[in-house]
């Protein structure tokens, strides 16, 4: 099962809160003043709520220091094959007011039950210092400086005030504590202007499109920027709310596994015994999907919102497809997250490694101790591969992210791929799932360390 990963709250910061029409010699700190608010949304999973979203900005202090303090609260409540789940999330981000108001510091704060994982992000000389803590286990790591501004977010508020036309593009930064790279692009692309009845008036409101990791947020915002209504990932939708009334559940919790999975017309029967599949599909948009030398991609003739996926069985592809230099120390670096440099996961990938050096070989003994020594469960979520080496335990997020972990410690370009996978759960579907591929220096092989499977 993939983890729910926060995308909402990074996908909110592009977007301005509501503000008046900015004077010409506006300065930093005065733009800051006057953008303070705090907006409340309701989060919903085809139509059920099921958590809620904060956002906060105001001017503030930070060791004496005046700046601008951004706040945001989620909360998530959902069932996963019947076991309840709540996540909340807390980040503070603390701005300067001089120059182009670059990031100061970050506190993020993610609680589960009551597993806690808190990531401080400190300003230093040669960029930013993130350490993370879960438990006992702390870990720092240098990174380079935060691209993210208040003056880039100055810029957008001017941007969506100009004269825009269809496919018009603003372009920031943003930052992404759970993955390889600290800054993420961010692209805004606007669509149309609208007229939508919100609270029973006609209102004015320009629709966008925000990217981020992949990740597609449809909103509608007014023209001081405040979004009003938005579906993320063509999934979850945000809807802007009383924060009495966007805190306010009601009901059971939706089960994900079963509202999030995708339904197909006929049972496959044993995944074990298909050797090619062609699916017809609907609702991908304009959504790029990868390609690879088991994965073809392509529109039907004459219905352009149905995409045609052909899939075999991974296998040695006819070209090689070697990594770059840059590529290679890509997937074999260490991140807060995959702690592949930390002694305990070196050591562990020595051992089980041995003397081996084929790659496949290695990859076949690191999933194999992955999948023979951690218990799947549902309720034992983790964010790092420590974390998980520790509890020996988790889904699919949690095997492939301690196995990635060794096999970068083994000398393995690694890294993890998510997806469906046939499922039947009272009807034939594909779920979401979570698994691995490892270079071995010709190609991109998958590995499945959930269901011990290579070449999947």
């Amino acid at each position: 099962m993939l983890r729910f990963r926060c995308a909402l709250p990074l996908l909110l910061l592009v977007v301005p809160l509501s503000a008046q029409t900015p004077p010409k010699a506006e300065s930093l700190k005065e733009w800051a003043n006057r953008r303070q608010a705090r907006h409340a949304y309701g989060v919903y999973l085809q139509n059920s709520k099921i958590g809620w979203f904060i956002h906060d900005f105001r001017p503030g202090k930070k060791n004496g220091k005046d700046v601008a303090v951004e706040t945001e609260d989620f909360y998530i409540e959902i069932r996963r094959e019947g076991v309840k789940t709540t996540t909340a999330i807390q980040t503070v981000t603390w701005y300067d007011l001089a120059g182009d108001g670059p990031v100061l510091g970050l506190e993020q704060t993610i609680r589960q039950g009551q597993r806690e994982v808190k990531s401080t992000v400190e300003r230093t000389d040669k960029g930013m210092r993130v350490t993370t803590t879960v438990g006992e286990e702390k870990t720092s790591r240098d990174l380079p400086a935060s691209k993210k501004t208040l003056a880039s977010q100055r810029q957008l508020e001017k941007w969506l005030a100009g004269m825009r036309k269809k496919g018009d593009t603003f372009e920031s930064w943003n930052i992404a504590l759970d993955i390889d790279d600290f800054n993420v692009q961010e692209t805004v692309t606007w669509k149309a202007r609208q007229k939508i009845a919100w609270g029973g008036v006609t209102t004015d409101v320009h629709d966008v499109e925000v990217r981020l990791q992949n990740v597609k947020f449809d909103a509608k915002i007014l023209d001081d920027g405040q979004p009003l209504i938005g579906k993320i990932g063509g999934l979850l939708e945000l809807k802007a709310e009383k924060e009495s009334l966007a805190k306010k559940l009601d009901g059971q919790p939706v089960d994900l596994t079963f509202s999030s999975v995708v339904e197909v017309d006929k049972d496959l029967g044993d995944p074990e015994n298909i050797t090619y599949l062609r699916l017809e599909v609907k609702g991908f948009g304009d959504f790029k999907l990868p390609t690879s030398h088991r994965q073809k991609v392509s529109r039907k003739q004459g219905e352009d919102d149905v995409h045609i996926i052909e899939l075999t069985r991974d296998a040695r592809a006819k070209n090689e497809t070697p990594l770059t230099r840059e590529q290679r120390a890509r997937f074999l670096r260490a991140t807060n997250s995959i702690q592949s440099d930390a002694p305990a996961i070196r050591d562990l990938a020595r051992k089980i490694a041995g003397e081996e050096k084929d790659a496949i070989r290695i990859a076949e003994k690191l999933q194999a101790w992955v999948h023979d020594n951690l218990r799947q469960t549902l309720g034992a979520n983790a964010t790092t591969a420590l974390e998980v080496l520790k509890n020996k335990a988790g889904d699919c997020t949690e095997h492939t992210l301690l196995f990635v972990a060794l096999a970068r410690a083994a000398g393995l370009p690694a890294r993890e791929v998510t997806g469906v996978a046939f499922v039947n759960v009272g009807k034939p579907a594909f779920g979401w799932h979570a698994w691995a591929q490892i270079h071995d220096g010709k190609q991109w092989v998958t590995v499945d360390p959930t269901w011990k499977q290579v070449y999947v």
